[in-house]
């Protein structure tokens, strides 16, 4: 094997290994995101008059179900597609937050 391809190997190993660890270590970093976000929401949905607060509820409470999803997946992780399926499911919950705050707004 050529050197420049063995240079190249050993780089996408390292880069595989750098990035199984980075989402088990982003894990606590999104949750604590995507809990900001929901608390933040939370704060705009009860004060809010909007025709749509039935809606953005509803949009909370599926955010936090998917962040207690994502907590289960991650501190009972076997492997990385268990920290990849945290991930989604914490990206998700933001997305349902964020959707909280929009429909909050009159």
């Amino acid at each position: 094997m050529r050197r420049g391809a063995r240079v190249g190997l050993a780089a996408v190993g390292f880069a595989a290994a750098l990035a199984s660890g980075a989402l088990a270590y982003s894990c606590p970093i999104l949750i604590r995101d995507a809990e900001e976000l929901i608390a933040k929401a939370q704060v705009a949905v009860t004060k809010s008059a909007s025709p749509d607060k039935p809606q953005a509820e509803q949009a909370l409470a599926e955010a936090r179900r998917l962040v207690a999803e994502a907590r289960k997946d991650h501190e009972g992780a076997k492997a990385k597609a268990n920290h990849a399926t945290a991930v989604r499911k914490l990206r998700t919950a933001k997305a349902f937050a964020e959707e909280a705050l929009v429909l909050s707004q009159p």
